[in-house]
This record gives C-alpha cells, structure tokens and sequence, in this order.
C-alpha cells in the first residue's frame, strides 16, 4: 500500500487527528492532509519521524516488503537461496 492509505489508518488506529498529528511532528495539517490524499509525499527523514510517532517500521510506510532489511535496505534470503 502507498503513504496516502497506510497513514490515515496507522494515525487513526492511534486516535490521532490530523491536526495533532501535525502538531507532533511540527508541520502543518495540510501538509499531512497532502499526504494523505496524494498530492505529495514526505522525504525521508520526515518518513522516519512519522514511524517513530506512529510506533511502525519505516518499512510500513515505504511499502518495503517485510522480507527486506530495514536498516540497509537489503533483501533477506534463506540458506536455500
């Protein structure tokens, strides 16, 4: 899924508004009201403060899959690969 709908459900999920949201990483709403809807999308150092106020992976927000490392970016592989 893309930023625009895995946001609102993780902010909601926390009982969060937009507006408090916003307050929290010290932007505006309509900058996550953007976000939301579309319209643009956070750079990544934004991205990992969202994560860490949302208590998610980065890799939640950047639609990484769970089989790549979030640190590096790399993909995992078992013995077999």
């Amino acid at each position: 899924m893309a930023i625009k709908e895995v946001l609102p459900r993780l902010r909601r999920e926390r009982g969060l508004t937009q507006e408090e949201l916003a307050r929290r990483l010290y932007i505006t709403r309509q900058a996550v009201s953007r976000w939301e809807r579309g319209e643009t999308s956070p750079g990544i150092d934004m991205t990992k403060l969202i994560a860490r106020e949302l208590d998610v992976p980065v890799t939640e927000l950047l639609e990484m899959p769970e089989h790549y490392c979030q640190s590096c970016g790399m993909m995992f592989t078992g013995p077999d690969q």
